[in-house]
C-alpha cells in the first residue's frame, strides 16, 4: 500500500499535466494499475502470506511434538532441536521484512498475531523443559496434556490445508475440567492435612496450563487466519465459537482484541513512534525533491523523488551507506546503458530483444545479490525502454544520473537534520521503556492479587502504558532490522529484551485476570508480602540488565543477583508451604471484588497462590534469559572478596 499511495502523489506533483491531459494521464495510470495487477496474480505469482502459513503449521507440529514429549523424556530433545529449526525458518521469512502481512484485514491480522504468539508459545516450552525435564505429571495432566497436542495438530493442518479448523472450545473445557480436578485434589490434601503436597502439585500441573493458554491463543488466532468461507468453520452440533480463554469461569484473556487496526494507528500518533518519525522524515524528502524539480526545471522530475525514496532510510548512517551504493550503480547502469544505446544505434529491435532482460534484472537483483547491482539494472531498464521510444540518443542516460545524485542529495540532507541518529539508537531507548512499563504492569498485577480492588485503578493504566511500549520497542526493532546495516548491533540480545517485556506484559494480563477470583486472604498475608518482595526484586534486576547495555560502564556488577533470587525463590515456596496449613478446606468464602461477589474455596485460593508462584518463577526465568545473552556483550562480574568483619 505505502507505494500504490505515495508515488502516484509523487508523479502528479513533479510532473502536473495541463488540463487537456488530466484525463488521459488518469487513463493511462488506471491502465497501468490494472495490467500490473493481473500480471501479478496470473503470471507465476509468489504468495509471501502461503510461505508464512506453512511455515507457522511446520511450527505448530514441532511445538506439538514438544509437548507430546512431555511425558516422553527421551524423546525431548530432539523434539526441541526441531522446534528450534521451525522457529528459525519462520522468522527468516518474516522478521525484518516490511513488504509482508499486516494488520490492514481481519485474516492477515490473525495471521501476523498467530506468528507473534509463537514467541510465547516457545518461551512457555523451554521454561517447562529447563525447569522439569523429568516429572511425570500423573493422571491428573495427561488428558489436558493430549488436548494441547490435537490442539496443535488441528492449527497446523488448518494453516495448510484449511481442510480442519482448531476447536479452542474445546481446550478450553478440558482447561476448566483440569482446574475442577486440581481444586479438588487441593481440598483433599488439605483435607488429609498433607499441605505441604499441595504447593509442588499444582506448581508441577502449572507446566501444561501455562502452555494450554498459549496453544488456545493460537487456535483463534488461526481460525480467524482462515478463509470465513471454509467448510471446516461451519459449527458443528454443541460446538458455538470461542473467542476468550477462561479461568474458573471467567474471562481472562481475549487475543482478537488485543491488537486492531484503531489500536495501532492510534499508537503511532507521538513522536515517540518510529514509523511517525519515519513518515515526516519521508515526506520531507518528497517536498523538498518536487520543490527542487519546479525550481530547476527538472524534465523527468519523478526520477528525483524516486531516488530520494530509494536511498532514505530510518537513520543517517543507513542513508549514506544507501546514497553510496545507489550512487555507485546508477553510474554503472549509466556505462553500460549509454553502450548500448551507442551500440543499438537509430534502430530500435535490438533494444526491444534486451528488454526482457533488463526487466528481469531490475525485479530480481535489488533483492537477490545487491542494491549497487539493483541500480544498475534499474537504470539500464530505463535507458533501454526510453530508448526505444527515442532511439540513438544519450539524453536518457544522462537525464537518469542527473535525476538520482540530486535525489540522493536530497536523502542525506534531510537525514542530517531530521532524527540524524535514526531508529538504530531508539531501539534500546523503546527497549528500556517497555522494559519499565512491563515490570510495572507485573508488580500492579501482583498488588490486585495480594491487595485487592484498591489496587485496581492503577492496573488499568499500567496496563495500557506497557502494551503501548512494548508495540513501539517491536516495531523500532523491525525497522531497524530490516536495513540489514551495521547500525544495530547486537541484535540477539534486543530480541531477547523485547521478548521479555512481551512476556511480562502477558504475564501481568494473566494475574490481573487471575486477580478477579479474589484476592488472597488474611491466612496468607506472608505469602502476599512475599510475592510482592518477589515481583519488585526481579522487576529491578531486568532493568538493571537492560540498562547496562548502552552505559559507558558496561559491566554486570550490580546487575546480576541471580543467586539471590534463586534463594528467594526457595523461601518464597516456603512461606506458601506455611500459609497452606490455615487454609480451611471446607470453608467456602465470599470476597467482593469491584464486579460483584466472588465465591472461591481453598482449592482455588490455592492454585491462584501457586499460579502466582509460577508467574514469579518464570519471571526470574527471562532474567536468567536476558542475563546470559547479556552477559556476552558486556564484561563479566569483578569478583572482589569481601573486607574481613
Amino acid at each position: 500500500a505505502p507505494a500504490a499511495a505515495i508515488l502516484p502523489w509523487v508523479f502528479a506533483a513533479t510532473a502536473p499535466p495541463a488540463p487537456s491531459l488530466t484525463g488521459d494521464r488518469a487513463l493511462g495510470w488506471a491502465i497501468g494499475a490494472a495490467v500490473a495487477t493481473l500480471g501479478s496474480v496470473v503470471l507465476w505469482p509468489m504468495y509471501v502470506r502461503s510461505t508464512l502459513r506453512t511455515r507457522l503449521a511446520d511450527v505448530l507440529d514441532a511445538s506439538a511434538d514438544v509437548v507430546h514429549s512431555i511425558r516422553q523424556p527421551s524423546d525431548r530433545a530432539e523434539a526441541m532441536s526441531g522446534l528450534t529449526a521451525a522457529n528459525k525458518a519462520l522468522h527468516e521469512a518474516y522478521d525484518g521484512r516490511l513488504a509482508r502481512p499486516g494488520a490492514g484485514t481481519a485474516r492477515d491480522r490473525a495471521l501476523m498475531q498467530g506468528i507473534d504468539e509463537t514467541a510465547r508459545l516457545i518461551t512457555s516450552l523451554e521454561f517447562t523443559h529447563d525447569q522439569a525435564p523429568d516429572v511425570d505429571r500423573g493422571p491428573i495432566d495427561s488428558a489436558l496434556n493430549e488436548a494441547v497436542v490435537v490442539c496443535l495438530r488441528e492449527s497446523a493442518e488448518a494453516l495448510r490445508t484449511g481442510s480442519v479448523a482448531p476447536n479452542p472450545a474445546k481446550l478450553d473445557e478440558q482447561r476448566e475440567a483440569h482446574a475442577d480436578l486440581v481444586a479438588e485434589w487441593c481440598r483433599q490434601q488439605l483435607a488429609a492435612g498433607n499441605s505441604d503436597q499441595v504447593r509442588p502439585g499444582v506448581e508441577s500441573s502449572a507446566h501444561i496450563r501455562t502452555i494450554s493458554l498459549t496453544a488456545e491463543s493460537m487456535a483463534i488466532y488461526v481460525r480467524g487466519a482462515m478463509d470465513p468461507k471454509s467448510r471446516a468453520l461451519r459449527p458443528k452440533h454443541g460446538e458455538g465459537a470461542q473467542d476468550v480463554v477462561t479461568f474458573a469461569g471467567f474471562d481472562i484473556l481475549e487475543p482478537d482484541a488485543r491488537v486492531t487496526p484503531a489500536a495501532l494507528l492510534a499508537r503511532q500518533f507521538t513522536f515517540r513512534s518510529p514509523w511517525f518519525r519515519t513518515a515526516l522524515r519521508t515526506s520531507a524528502a518528497i517536498g523538498l525533491t518536487v520543490y527542487l524539480v519546479t525550481l530547476l526545471g527538472v524534465e523527468h522530475g519523478f526520477w528525483v523523488a524516486l531516488g530520494a525514496l530509494v536511498a532514505l532510510k530510518f537513520d543517517a548512517s543507513g542513508t549514506q551507506r544507501t546514497a553510496g551504493q545507489v550512487f555507485v550503480g546508477t553510474i554503472l547502469g549509466f556505462v553500460v546503458g549509454s553502450l548500448v544505446i551507442l551500440a543499438a544505434g537509430n534502430h530500435a529491435w535490438p533494444l526491444w530483444l534486451l528488454l526482457p532482460i533488463v526487466t528481469f534484472l531490475a525485479v530480481y537483483t535489488p533483492g537477490a545479490i545487491s542494491l549497487i547491482i539493483g541500480q544498475a539494472s534499474f537504470s539500464i531498464f530505463v535507458i533501454v525502454l526510453l530508448g526505444i521510444s527515442d532511439p540513438g540518443r544519450l539524453n536518457t542516460a544522462e537525464w537518469r544520473l542527473f535525476d538520482v545524485v540530486l535525489g540522493i542529495s536530497v536523502s542525506l540532507l534531510v537525514s542530517l537534520f531530521m532524527w540524524p541518529h535514526g531508529v538504530a539508537p531508539m531501539v534500546y531507548r523503546t527497549t528500556r521503556n517497555a522494559i519499565a512499563a512491563s515490570t510495572n504492569y507485573l508488580m500492579s498485577a501482583y498488588e490486585r492479587i495480594v491487595d485487592g480492588p484498591i489496587a485496581y485503578d492503577g492496573s488499568h493504566l499500567a496496563a495500557r502504558q506497557s502494551a503501548n511500549q512494548s508495540q513501539r520497542a517491536a516495531e523500532a526493532f523491525d525497522l531497524a532490522y530490516s536495513q540489514q546495516g551495521p547500525g544495530l548491533a547486537n541484535k540477539q540480545v534486543m530480541v531477547t529484551a523485547i521478548n521479555v517485556a512481551t512476556e511480562l506484559n502477558y504475564f501481568a494480563d494473566v494475574l490481573a485476570a487471575l486477580s478477579r477470583l479474589g484476592h488472597l486472604p488474611p491466612s496468607c498475608a506472608a505469602s502476599g508480602d512475599a510475592l510482592l518482595a518477589a515481583a519488585h526484586r526481579v522487576g529491578t534486576r531486568i532493568n538493571a540488565l537492560v540498562n547496562v547495555m548502552d552505559k559507558d560502564d558496561r559491566r554486570l556488577a550490580q546487575a546480576v543477583v541471580s543467586d539471590q533470587h534463586h534463594g528467594s525463590l526457595d523461601r518464597l515456596r516456603t512461606t506458601i508451604d506455611s500459609d497452606m496449613r490455615h487454609l480451611d478446606p471446607d470453608a467456602p468464602s465470599e470476597i467482593p471484588t469491584s464486579e460483584a461477589p466472588v465465591h472461591t474455596d481453598a482449592g482455588h485460593t490455592a492454585m491462584v497462590l501457586v499460579f502466582s508462584l509460577v508467574w514469579i518463577t518464570q519471571s526470574v526465568w527471562l532474567a536468567d534469559q536476558l542475563e546470559e545473552v547479556v552477559a556476552q556483550i558486556v564484561e563479566p562480574i569483578a569478583t572482589t572478596p569481601l573486607p574481613p568483619a
